[in-house]
């Protein structure tokens, strides 16, 4: 496992600083003709917040301010309605509530309106609030307990097509201890150091704080408000230095939201520590993003759907799809950033680092995209996934880092499923996994509609271009088309384009690491077969390379992920057993040993079950083996794996079948599951 130096914060708090250092570093890019392109000058009047000496009675002077942002969105819509621009300025502090933004309709204006924050960094809108009252435990002195007052429930499932989701992927609660997000858990039995339960059934909390914690005197926030920011329909508004946490949205939705919108920029924002989403935009147009960074947020850091001349530059999207992560629910929707149904979009030096999934995603009716400058790495799935697009969408001057830490099949740097018109062309794509630049998807084609013109599609992988590219592997694995023969291959090979590009896996050139379908799938073969068999890559050459510097800085805080490969789940075989292959990876410098344990078995009779090892180093594998008797009951059964090193504990549970018949037919555990 690879590391890069993209701060893991345990506390946002230090969010901004970190994109500052990264722009010194990566570049900034300051022209585009897809942006929002607001004129501040207009805004003739300042409205100044201060949630510690404020007073929502006042006229929201500088020596008189509001106490909460939505008086100051109040005056400011007002403002607006009389033709008259606003600026509101956010003085350093927490501000609990639910900030709305809505256009007013026939009242709107064109005048802007910038909410800012008087110094960037300081001002925190969070979807939490401050929970007080704690008792010792009695059935464990190092555990606290509570009143909960809340009943949030189950999330909905993604949907009929989506994978299975565990119980704990569509949990919303989170629970911060000063300062730090602790690792739910679904029963007394799993809690460990940095964990808490919610009891539903007696309506009760408990929490296992870090050692030394004192939680009379500690600050415990628990997030109660699945909406911390939401724009609808308003227009011509700048979002500017704030940061937007705790949000306790459900999977597929978003703790900041912007809706309908036109000529919307956000300039050094944070969106941390929200249990599903980041900031989404749906059906806006002419918006930016720039300078900000989505980290630690429990599905995706950055996502839009619908959307049309936006701009993305120098943004960071680390450290997402924890909670995903729990339920070995890597695959759809989650990861650093997916964006769909995106028109004339343009991506300028984005990151998307140490995501528990796939660091970026293009879904679906792609047009006229251009991405330039990418950081991609560490990333537990595909470094960038692009699926189900028409194109034309181009990958340019971009580095693409071990990437497929998971090591499933199929998968790596670039994935194109079912896409026309990619052209990939000076980038480096090294070291991911498996394979550096994969072709999956549907045999056939998948059919897709374009949300502006309505023309359909049938797509196939065509017209894929490549061009001054290095490709690097020690799998090895190079290129993979493994399955989509037939006149899907003839279709790929006659219109691909390839040259000028470097490759390696090894010293011999004649090493095997191109998967392709012909003469019958799975065939792998070697670099001049591959040349022979495409008719491309004459003037390419087979030679080492070195590792992007980019890609090889450390993560500044210790932690470890503990993740499968065996996500789809386990069915026992017909000798009564199942197993699931679990692994840690170390990230920022952690060392040690990660203890493992299980919760779920001794609640099923008749299932017994063991780890070899139990104890594992920080970055180590271990086999989690299910025995069951004859008397088990048929049925599908959750098994949550936990790992723990001193205050950090992380978990993953996954779903072990115990099929109804007397012969037991074992599960794969290895395949590529479509995301959406």
């Amino acid at each position: 496992m690879h590391s890069l130096e993209f701060a893991l914060i345990a506390k946002p708090r230090n969010a901004v600083s970190s994109v500052l250092m990264f722009l010194l570093v990566a570049g900034f890019s300051c022209c585009s003709w897809s942006q929002a392109n607001v004129n501040e000058n207009l805004e003739t009047v300042d409205v100044y917040v201060d949630t510690k000496t404020g007073s929502d009675t006042t006229n929201g002077s500088k020596s008189s301010p509001l106490k909460t942002i939505g008086a100051a969105v109040t005056m400011a819509t007002n403002n607006n309605h009389d033709d008259v621009g606003t600026r509101v300025i956010i003085n350093p502090g927490t501000y609990r509530e639910a900030v709305l933004i809505s256009g007013g309709g026939s009242q709107s204006t064109s005048l802007p309106m910038t909410f800012e924050a008087a110094s960037n960094d300081t001002v925190f809108i969070s979807g939490a609030d401050v929970m007080t009252g704690w008792t010792t435990y009695s059935g464990n002195t190092k555990i606290s307990q509570n009143n909960w007052p809340y009943n949030f429930g189950i999330c909905p499932n993604a949907g009929s097509n989506a994978p299975f989701e565990q119980e704990i992927v569509l949990r919303a609660e989170m629970l911060i201890v000063n300062g730090m997000p602790l690792t739910q858990v679904l029963s007394l039995a799993s809690m460990l150091p940095g964990t808490f339960f919610i009891d539903d059934k007696h309506a009760m909390v408990y929490v296992y704080p870090p050692s030394g914690t004192n939680m009379s005197t500690a600050t415990v926030e628990v997030a109660t408000r699945p909406s911390v920011l939401h724009i609808a329909g308003q227009s011509n508004v700048v979002v500017r230095g704030l940061t937007f946490e705790y949000g306790n949205t459900c999977h597929g939705n978003s703790a900041a939201e912007v809706d309908g919108n036109t000529n919307t920029l956000f300039d050094v924002d944070s969106f941390v520590w929200n249990n599903a989403m980041g900031v989404a935009f749906n059906s806006a147009e002419y918006y930016t993003v720039q300078n900000s960074v989505a980290y630690h947020n429990g599905e995706l850091g950055f996502h839009s759907h619908q959307a049309k001349y936006d701009l993305w530059q120098s943004d960071i999207a680390n450290y997402n799809n924890w909670r995903g992560a729990q339920g070995a629910f890597y695959t759809w929707d989650t990861g650093g950033a997916k964006w769909m149904w995106d028109h004339d979009g343009t991506y300028t030096n984005v990151s998307a680092l140490f995501n528990e999934a796939n660091g970026v995603a293009f879904d679906t009716d792609q047009l006229n995209v251009t991405l330039t400058g990418l950081v991609v790495a560490n990333n537990l799935g595909n470094g960038i996934q692009i699926e189900k697009s028409e194109g034309p969408l181009t990958v340019a001057k971009s580095d693409i880092c071990y990437s497929n830490a998971i090591g499933i099949t199929q998968r790596g740097g670039i994935v194109v499923r079912n896409s026309e018109g990619v052209t990939i062309s000076g980038t480096t794509i090294y070291d991911n996994g498996t394979d550096q630049l994969a072709v999956v998807g549907q045999p056939g084609g998948i059919p897709i509609t374009n949300w502006e013109t309505g023309q359909s599609y049938k797509l196939l992988t065509e017209n894929l271009s490549s061009s001054g590219n290095t490709l690097y592997s020690i799998m090895p694995g190079l290129f993979s088309d493994s399955y989509l023969g037939g006149s899907d291959w003839t279709t790929f090979v006659r219109t691909l384009k390839s040259n000028q590009n470097t490759y390696y896996a090894g010293s011999n050139e004649s090493t095997a690491a191109f998967a392709i379908p012909t003469p019958k799938a799975g065939t792998i073969v070697d670099f001049a077969t591959w040349k022979s068999t495409t008719g491309q890559d004459a003037n390419s050459n087979w030679a080492s390379a070195s590792a992007p510097t980019v890609c090889s800085a450390q993560a500044s805080s210790p932690d470890f992920w503990l993740a499968t490969n065996t996500y789809a789940g386990a069915t026992l075989d017909s000798s009564g057993r199942a197993s699931f292959n679990v692994t840690a990876f170390a990230l920022g410098g952690i060392t040690g040993n990660v203890a493992l344990s299980a919760d779920g078995i001794s609640s099923v009779p008749g299932l017994t079950a063991s780890f070899n090892p139990s104890t594992i180093a920080v970055t180590g594998s271990s086999v989690f083996t299910v025995t069951a008797s004859p008397s088990t009951a048929p049925g599908t059964y959750p098994v949550t794996i936990l790992g723990n090193q001193g205050n950090i504990t992380r978990t993953v549970t996954l779903s072990l079948v115990v099929p109804k018949t007397s012969v037991r037919l074992s599960a794969s555990s290895r395949y590529l599951l479509p995301s959406r």
